[in-house]
């Protein structure tokens, strides 16, 4: 019998100890590290326990770092090569509007802070939704190019259990579904003035 995808989140964060927690879904698996390397390892062997005989599952992992001090985290695949530089980026966009601090914090996850994903707009939504729980909202990061310019779009998907009293609009009544990529539907929350959109669970 085939094991679903495991998708477990790294948290950096130095004023807790150990500095590195981490959690994961659908399996829930919580725990931490003093380093990267010491919170995987201690992952596996937690999920390795956890399912008893066999070998381990496909495992997506992300990672979370504080961007600049600012109570903001950002999101990155682990095998990212270039995602120190993604968290680069999304921290120059987050520095350029001090303002809209306060709209972070009215998006957060289940742990209780905000984060961005700097999005990938060939994947599909179902690669943002994959990360969540119904407790959770993600703020997605991309950058929209119309033929004059290009400019930074912030969308929000939120679980239909978590904090937060907006509206919010669902894929389907843009015509779209979670294997549509990404970049349709940023097109069309600039087209439409959305940026709201509903993380339903279960799946």
């Amino acid at each position: 019998m085939s094991h679903p995808i495991q998708t477990v989140i790294y948290h950096h964060d130095a004023a807790h100890t150990p500095a590195w927690q981490f959690f994961s879904l659908p399996d829930s698996i919580v725990g931490g590290g003093n380093t990267l390397d010491s919170a995987r390892a201690k992952y596996r062997g937690a999920l390795k326990f956890s399912r008893g005989v066999g070998g381990l599952p496909d495992i997506n992992e992300y990672v979370e770092t504080e961007a600049d001090n600012l109570d903001i985290w950002v999101r990155t695949p682990l095998s990212d090569t270039e995602r120190e530089a993604a968290t680069t980026d999304a921290t120059r966009q987050l520095e350029t509007h001090p303002e809209d601090r306060a709209w972070f914090d009215e998006h957060l996850t289940a742990g209780g802070y905000p984060v961005v994903v700097p999005g990938v707009l060939d994947d599909p939504i179902s690669s943002i939704f994959n990360q969540m729980t119904a407790f959770d909202s993600l703020v997605v990061w991309t950058v929209y190019r119309s033929a004059d310019r290009a400019s930074s779009v912030w969308l929000v998907m939120a679980g239909n259990r978590s904090a937060g009293d907006e509206s919010l609009t669902s894929l389907e009544t843009l015509g779209l579904t979670e294997s549509s990529p990404l970049s349709e539907l940023v097109h069309l929350a600039v087209e439409r003035e959305l940026n709201t959109f509903a993380a339903r669970f279960p799946r």
